[in-house]
C-alpha cells in the first residue's frame, strides 16, 4: 500500500513501512516465545536479516524512521531470544558488525543521530557484560573490546567529506568526542 503513496506522501509512506517492520519484529518474537515455531538460531538469523533489510530499505527510501526501527530491532535481536547469556563474545561481535553497518549508513546519509543511537546501545551491551563479568578477572578483554568499539565510533565520522569545515558543535564531531570519552568511563568502572 505504501508504494503508491511514496512519491506524494513520503513521511506517511515511511511510517507505514516502519509500522510493517515493527509488525514483522513482533511476529518473529511471538514465533520464538509464544508459539515456539522457531528455535533460537533460526530466530536470531531472522532478526538479523530483518534488521539488514530494514537498513537497506531505509537507505533506498532515504528514511530515518525506518533506519531507527531497523537499528532498534537489530539491537533487540539478542535480547529477544535471550542469547546474551549463552555466548557474550558472539553477541558483542554481532553488535560490532551491526555498529559497522549503522555507521556506514550514518556516514552515507549524514544521519549522526543513528550513530549516536548505536553508540548508546553498544555502550549498554558492554556495561551489562562488564557488570555481569566484573569479578571473573577478564578486565584486559573488557578494555580491548571498549577500545575497539571506541575506535570504530571515532574513526567513521572522521571519514566524512566535510570534516574540515564542520563547526565545533557538529553532530559528527560530537560523536567522535563521545567515542573517545567512552573508554575512560568504562575504565572508571573497572577501577
Amino acid at each position: 500500500a505504501q508504494t503508491g503513496l511514496y512519491e506524494r506522501y513520503r513521511v506517511l509512506s515511511s511510517w507505514l513501512s516502519g509500522a510493517g517492520v515493527a509488525g514483522l519484529f513482533a511476529s518473529l518474537w511471538a514465533a520464538h516465545h509464544i508459539v515456539p515455531l522457531l528455535g533460537a538460531g533460526t530466530s536470531f538469523v531472522a532478526f538479523v536479516l530483518l534488521a539488514a533489510g530494514c537498513l537497506a530499505l531505509a537507505s533506498f527510501r532515504d528514511s530515518m524512521p525506518i533506519a531507527l526501527l531497523g537499528a532498534a530491532g537489530g539491537f533487540a535481536a539478542p535480547l529477544a531470544i535471550a542469547a546474551n547469556h549463552e555466548r557474550p563474545l558472539g553477541v558483542l561481535a554481532y553488535v560490532l558488525v551491526l555498529d559497522g553497518a549503522l555507521l556506514a549508513l550514518a556516514l552515507k546519509k549524514r544521519w549522526w543521530v543513528l550513530s549516536a543511537l548505536a553508540l548508546l546501545a553498544s555502550s549498554a551491551y558492554e556495561a551489562v557484560w562488564l557488570s555481569a563479568h566484573a569479578s571473573s578477572g577478564i578486565a584486559p578483554l573488557h578494555v580491548a573490546i571498549v577500545i575497539i568499539f571506541a575506535g570504530l565510533f571515532a574513526a567513521v565520522p572522521a571519514l566524512s567529506s566535510d570534516v574540515d569545515v564542520e563547526p565545533a558543535t557538529s553532530p559528527a564531531r560530537l560523536m567522535r568526542l563521545a567515542a573517545m570519552v567512552l573508554p575512560f568511563l568504562f575504565a572508571l568502572e573497572l577501577v
